[in-house]
């Protein structure tokens, strides 16, 4: 079975971000979807239930996503998925009351197609592998902090700060440190990056 890209994204969406598995008013509530919870109903619930709707939407059977399901590659991406989907919604520091799933599912999906830091430029995928190089996440507090590019909080997660940041940068960013202030440092970061073989872009 060939695992794509796609196909783990579009799990993704229907899993992490819809969150189908609660049940089928949840799928009714998709716009996408014409059916409602009675339709979905009597058309799933003796046939394989939220399973079965899941495969066909995929075009998999379900045996073909039990095995994405156990995949590697789909658990990493849905641990990233749940840990951005919580910091962004469960923050108590959120003062927007009214937060639309799609401003989420756009700040999602900049998150699939960027994934670098916004300050010193290195991509989840370089430090991921370098990571895997050079056995770092062997750490004994390894956290999801420590493994992907992650979202940072500024300026109460308004819409036009949403952003990204590498594990090093995160860790040496504070608070009393504004980001033009911040701009040399990563520039410095990046030359790290780059001097252990990174593929790594400083963007100011």
């Amino acid at each position: 079975m060939n695992i794509t890209k796609e196909l783990i994204e579009n799990y993704i969406k229907y899993v992490c971000i819809f969150k189908i598995k609660k049940g089928f008013s949840t799928i009714a509530s998709i716009e996408e979807v014409k059916q409602s919870t009675e339709e979905l109903n009597l058309m799933y619930s003796s046939n394989g239930g939220v399973q079965e709707w899941l495969a066909e939407k995929l075009k998999l059977s379900l045996h073909e996503l039990s095995i994405l399901e156990l995949s590697e590659a789909l658990q990493k991406e849905q641990i990233k998925a749940n840990y951005v989907f919580d910091n962004y919604f469960n923050n108590k520091d959120i003062i927007d009351n009214d937060f639309k799933f799609n401003k989420f599912k756009e700040f999602y999906n900049k998150y699939i197609r960027e994934k670098t830091c916004k300050y010193c430029g290195v991509s989840e995928d370089e430090l991921d592998e370098f990571k895997k190089k050079y056995s770092l996440n062997k750490r004994k507090n390894n956290s999801i902090e420590d493994t992907i590019i992650n979202f940072q909080q500024e300026n109460k997660y308004a819409k036009k700060n949403n952003s990204f940041i590498c594990c090093v940068c995160n860790s040496l960013k504070e608070d009393t440190i504004s980001c033009d202030e911040f701009d040399d440092i990563g520039k410095g970061i990046s030359l790290m990056w780059q001097s252990l073989g990174l593929n790594c872009h400083f963007k100011k």
